[in-house]
């Protein structure tokens, strides 16, 4: 290998970190895959030796931020050490709701990601499934209440963190919280 070689991996890693910071700062419509290549110092060809296109590329960034922050919250739930369901679903949407308003541009991204890139990947669900299941409900009943949670409090962050409505987070999160809990009664 000469020194201006690179391994596939690093140049992918380059890729996805140039895409990251750039959805992030202007948005997934405004990032074209010749600016990601630039910012990852590569060909724009480059780029397509990995991706199919920028929305393949969108579709593991939104995962692989989708997936930091689940995991986030599940940890801070466990550690909380939640005795029922209802108060394990409230703790967990209460570390998302506060790391959701803290970083609003993850938000953005992981909202306007775009119709495939949505965090329903069962990978990353699994252990939040596992936390949250209700006793003697099947596992599509489980899926299914939390899929119903997820998307009631990712919308509901996202009207109030970015667009202020119906009013600022500090002001809808307790109701938030109250409706999440009732959803794990």
């Amino acid at each position: 290998m000469t020194v201006t070689e690179v391994p596939r991996d690093q140049k992918r890693a380059r890729i996805e970190a140039a895409a990251t910071a750039l959805f992030l700062q202007k948005g997934v419509a405004q990032t074209s895959v010749g600016e990601i290549a630039r910012a990852a110092s590569v060909a724009k060809g480059t780029f397509y030796l990995y991706f199919k296109d920028k929305q393949a590329l969108v579709d593991k960034v939104v995962a692989e931020k989708g997936g930091e922050t689940l995991c986030r919250a599940v940890e801070r739930t466990r550690q909380a050490g939640c005795v029922d369901r209802p108060a394990a679903a409230a703790r967990f949407c209460e570390c998302l709701i506060d790391f959701y308003a803290e970083n609003p541009s993850i938000l953005r991204f992981i909202v306007r990601g775009g119709p495939g890139a949505e965090l329903h990947h069962r990978e990353l669900l699994a252990p939040l499934e596992e936390l949250l299941a209700l006793p003697g409900e099947s596992a599509e009943q489980s899926r299914n209440r939390l899929m119903v949670m997820l998307d009631f409090l990712v919308t509901a962050c996202y009207r109030s963190i970015v667009e202020g409505q119906p009013a600022a987070i500090e002001v809808i999160k307790p109701l938030l919280l109250q409706t999440v809990a009732g959803i794990y009664r």
